[in-house]
């Protein structure tokens, strides 16, 4: 009776510690299931989430090339992602091709322009502005681009675009900096 008593205490012991390191793990490095369904406040994703994370919400990958790439998601029931990241001419003819076919409005933007809004306190994109605000990351600054190119698509809702998701990608010329925000909305 004792053998099975000391047996039964070990395998339970057993779990309890199996199951403390699973969730100590878990704990540091949340799974993307978290950042979706139980993050519902903006959080900066870890670089090993972003490509799936970037799928989930615009349906397209990233390209190939995506150096220094970070990102700041907001999950729940309408997920929206904010990426940055570097690229070559390939990456950006990519970033043209998967995004650039359906825009519904595309604009360059010179110094100019630039100076202009930060003079009025408008950023290219404001909601994940108030996003880097509230969080403290910030992986967009407006005051660094000089030239750009910008196009998006707002999908228009009950309408057929309205199960595309809506997106607005800015690229950096001098730099080869791509942003891009993507939502989904219903």
């Amino acid at each position: 009776m004792k053998k099975r008593r000391l047996c039964i205490f070990l395998i339970a012991a057993c779990l309890v510690i199996l199951i403390s390191l699973t969730i100590a793990k878990l704990y540091k490095n949340p799974p993307l299931c978290y950042y979706t369904q139980f993050s519902l406040s903006p959080k900066e994703l870890p670089t090993r989430l972003i490509r799936r994370a970037f799928r989930i919400v615009t349906n397209h990958e990233l390209p190939q090339r995506a150096d220094g790439l970070r990102a700041i998601f907001h999950g729940g029931r309408e997920p929206a992602i904010f990426v940055r990241f570097q690229t070559d001419s390939e990456g950006i003819a990519y970033i043209y091709e998967v995004f650039g076919k359906t825009a519904m409005k595309a604009e360059m933007f010179d110094a100019d322009f630039l100076k202009v809004l930060k003079a009025s306190n408008v950023s290219i994109f404001p909601i994940p502005s108030l996003w880097q605000d509230k969080i403290g990351v910030y992986i967009f600054e407006q005051e660094l681009i000089k030239t750009g190119r910008e196009f998006r698509f707002v999908p228009v809702t009950g309408t057929d675009t309205s199960e595309k998701p809506g997106y607005r990608v800015l690229i950096d010329d001098e730099h080869n900096t791509v942003y891009i925000h993507s939502w989904f909305s219903w």
